[in-house]
Formats: C-alpha cells, structure tokens, sequence
C-alpha cells in the first residue's frame, strides 16, 4: 500500500473524501477532483490538480486536507468563513487569493515559494480593501483582506554595501541571511526593468565587473534555499 503525508496526517493512496476534507461544503467541491467518481481521491488524481479558484460563498468553513494538491500552483477561495488556512504540502503555490475570509493571520512558512519571495513583493492597498503583494521576481501573489498579518517569510539580504570601486568594476557585499542555501545578484542599467543574474552562489559577496566608466548601475540581491523534495 502506498502512502501519502497529507497535512500532518498519513493516508493511503485511495483516501475517501470524507477523511481527506471534514469540512462538508469543501469536500462537496473537491468531488469535481474524484474523476473516477469512486469516492476517493488517488494520488494520481490529487496530483492533476493545479488550481483551485473558488468566487463565491459555498459556505467553507476550512480547507483542511488542501495538502493533499502538491502540484496546486494558485489557491483562491474568496467570500467564505475560513478562519485559519494551513498551506502544509503546497511546495508548488505561488498564488494565494483569500479576500472576504474570517482569517486574521497567515503563515506562508510552508509555501515555501511564496515565503521565498514575500520579501520581495511589491504591495498595493486595493479600492475595496484588500492588500495585494505581487513579485516581480516571478508571478508570485498574496492577496488578503487588509489587516491580515503574515508570518512565516524569508528574509532579504541587509548590510548591502558597495566597496572597491574601479573605473570598470565594483565590490558587492550583503550580511548572511539565516538559511540560505546561496544568494543571486542581478544587475541592470534600470531602475525596474531589464535585470541580468550575474552571479549565483554562496559567497557573500560579487565582484561586478566589465562595467562602463560615468554609467549609473543598479543591483539586487536575493537570498535562496533549497527545499526537500
């Protein structure tokens, strides 16, 4: 028998819906997921799953047993009662829309690409109240009621500093970031736009060279992990 960790629990690769989702009104939308129509959910059928986008009021209270969708990518349920959300299992989410909700607090610590790039979200205060963080890293989103405090992120280099500096080259220096696993350092002529990965590694430092003398040049630096699995 094959089994599956699912949010803390372990269960085995044919799991009635009734096990892997208590909550009814979710279980009762996750059945579009049971293709065979035999009441559970395989391996083979929760990994088909990809997004879950959720636009009105079904009346979900939780969506425990989420975990269970490891290649789930965007996570949007809107207008419903859910008072806490745990992303256990989501390696893959890379959005998460959960506006109109009771939840107060979220961590993204087990999302790990949402975690790994808050840090470098821009954030925008919607007309009707709600906080968007996109990235421009990546299409990476979190978007919440606003109020909504989120835990769990990895940090961004500090103590960046520019030392060494030549006609043609330049030293780029960061302070380590606690579980990083190595570090990119971009490099572009703009401001916003046109970014070009220069170095990628796990030294604290890069020497940026091959520049132009009297040229503005402009830097970013971002930490990385790896993650199991």
């Amino acid at each position: 028998m094959t089994l599956t960790a699912v949010a803390g629990a372990v269960c085995a690769e044919d799991v009635p819906l009734g096990e892997l989702f208590p909550d009814e009104a979710f279980r009762s939308y996750c059945e579009t997921f049971d293709t065979d129509g035999d009441g559970c959910l395989s391996t083979d059928e929760a990994e088909q799953v990809t997004s879950i986008t959720i636009e009105e009021d079904l009346g979900i209270g939780s969506l425990e047993g989420v975990g269970i969708f490891a290649n789930l990518t965007e996570l949007t349920v809107r207008d419903n009662e859910i008072t806490e959300i745990d992303l256990s299992g989501l390696d893959s989410l890379t959005k998460l829309c959960v506006t109109g909700n009771l939840i107060t607090e979220i961590d993204i610590s087990e999302a790990p690409l949402l975690a790994d790039n808050y840090d470098s979200m821009y954030l925008d205060v919607l007309d009707h109240g709600h906080t968007l963080k996109y990235s421009l890293w990546s299409d990476y989103v979190i978007e919440t009621d606003r109020g909504v405090a989120i835990q769990g992120a990895f940090g961004r280099p500090t103590a960046i500093s520019m030392s060494d500096v030549t006609s043609s080259s330049i030293l780029v220096s960061w302070a380590p970031v606690e579980g990083a696993t190595g570090y990119e350092v971009w490099r572009s002529r703009s401001p916003s736009e046109n970014f070009v990965c220069i170095y990628a590694g796990e030294e604290t430092s890069k020497n940026s060279i091959c520049l132009n003398a009297d040229t503005t040049y402009y830097y970013k630096i971002r930490a990385v992990r790896e993650v199991d699995g």
